[in-house]
């Protein structure tokens, strides 16, 4: 594994894998109220 400092262009990725995590991984430790406002997948690079 190589560990290295965050790129902008990781940015859309990061932002998927925050979100998919959290509907599959995390999603029975949360409600459906709580993952909606915690994974917005409205959000995009630039907000």
């Amino acid at each position: 594994m190589i560990i290295r400092k965050y790129k902008p262009s990781d940015c859309t990725e990061l932002i998927k894998l925050f979100y998919e995590t959290g509907h599959t991984v995390n999603a029975h430790d949360y409600t459906p109220e709580q993952l909606t406002v915690w994974t917005d997948n409205n959000k995009t690079p630039e907000d």
